[in-house]
């Protein structure tokens, strides 16, 4: 097999590219809209690289089987957390690739409680800005948490209210259709820092990397910040997101997902749950693939996590139940400011996640 770098790319797109400049070719995913959940809204196409979901589904088989043998003792934490959203509303980012920079910015409003208060539209432009002149993602066709935050550590934020003022080249609105001239504008960093703030130093926003998958050659799976001899315990990941949120920190998650297996499971209505099904387990565990044509259903993508519960069960119309659940914020326009993902459908598709820590002043 030949050698592979994985390092976790979240897209949501409705943008079809061939190939990049590196060579890698990148897919275009069928409308999530195609696969009909009883919903009027649509999701966008979904555009990942064929070698990162390879090394993604190769990598969490392997932690299965490494969770299962080692098994990891939970926490003495709180059964139920709750942070909320602190009033920030639900986004929307359209038909762009744009989840990674809407759930972390999203879950740094949280943590600021100034309601929709970041730009995630003059942040996209600095992208666009620094990659064309490097080798960063434009943000608006897939990107990673460690990009996102590099740029917001580096060249701070901007505000709406400075949006709404003109400062990102004078486009006033987020372009929710596909992404257009508008979307390629660039905005350097001398125009950035004009109206830029260092929201990370101001509140003491410390974000922190709880786990990531990275894959560097076939028969080797690594992660950062996972303390677990080489390999990924879903459990142990698990365990982190939950410390995390019980000491009052929101996460940026970034997770797989199979376009014929969106909401599949049910807590307070239909189709308001990531569940893990034994249909996508086996789907997963048994994917063969060969061609960019066989990971036409696979994609990767973004959210805020903002609680969990150990003691909810979820169900499917198959009867099948699984118990404990994440609090997720999406930035699909699906009309619902509350998902839930199951604790299994989590351990068998998470891929790197963020905790946005917030340093209390005394």
């Amino acid at each position: 097999m030949k050698k592979i770098l994985f390092a976790f790319i979240a897209c949501c797109t409705s943008i079809c590219f061939a190939d990049n400049t590196d060579g890698v070719r990148l897919i275009p995913l069928p409308e999530a809209s195609n696969y009909t959940r009883a919903q009027s809204h649509r999701v966008p196409i979904l555009s990942v690289k064929l070698t990162e979901i390879l090394a993604a589904m190769q990598h969490a088989r392997s932690k299965q089987l490494y969770d299962g043998a080692r098994g990891v003792a939970a926490g003495q934490l709180p059964s139920r957390v709750d942070l909320g959203m602190n009033g920030v509303p639900r986004f929307n980012q359209g038909h762009n690739g744009t989840c990674v920079t809407f759930a972390i910015t999203a879950a740094i409003d949280a943590s600021l409680g100034k309601g929709d208060y970041v730009s995630q539209l003059c942040l996209l432009q600095l992208s666009s800005h620094l990659s064309a002149n490097s080798y960063w993602y434009t943000g608006w066709n897939g990107s990673d948490g460690h990009q996102t935050l590099s740029h917001i550590a580096e060249y701070g934020l901007i505000t709406k209210e400075d949006q709404k003022k003109g400062a990102c080249n004078k486009v006033y609105e987020y372009p929710l259709n596909e992404a257009g001239a508008q979307a390629q504008l660039q905005l350097n960093s001398t125009e950035y820092h004009r109206y830029s703030h260092n929201v990370f130093a101001e509140a003491g926003i410390q974000p922190q990397l709880l786990f990531k998958i990275i894959h560097n050659k076939p028969d080797s799976f690594v992660t950062l910040g996972n303390n677990s001899d080489g390999w990924v315990s879903p459990t142990e990941s698990l365990e982190k997101m939950r410390k995390s949120l019980a000491e009052g920190n929101r996460v940026a998650l970034g997770y797989l997902l199979n376009t014929k297996h969106i909401y599949d499971g049910r807590n307070k209505s239909n189709f308001d749950t990531w569940f893990a099904s034994k249909e996508l387990k086996d789907a997963f565990n048994t994917q063969h693939i060969v061609t960019a044509a066989d990971l036409e259903d696979w994609g990767q993508h973004y959210v805020v996590v903002y609680g969990y519960d150990d003691n909810i069960t979820v169900t499917n119309k198959a009867g099948e139940k699984q118990k404990g659940v994440f609090y997720i914020r999406n930035s699909w326009d699906n009309g619902k400011d509350i998902e839930y993902m199951s604790y299994d459908y989590f351990k068998l598709m998470a891929g790197e996640a963020y905790s946005i820590n917030t340093v209390k002043n005394n």
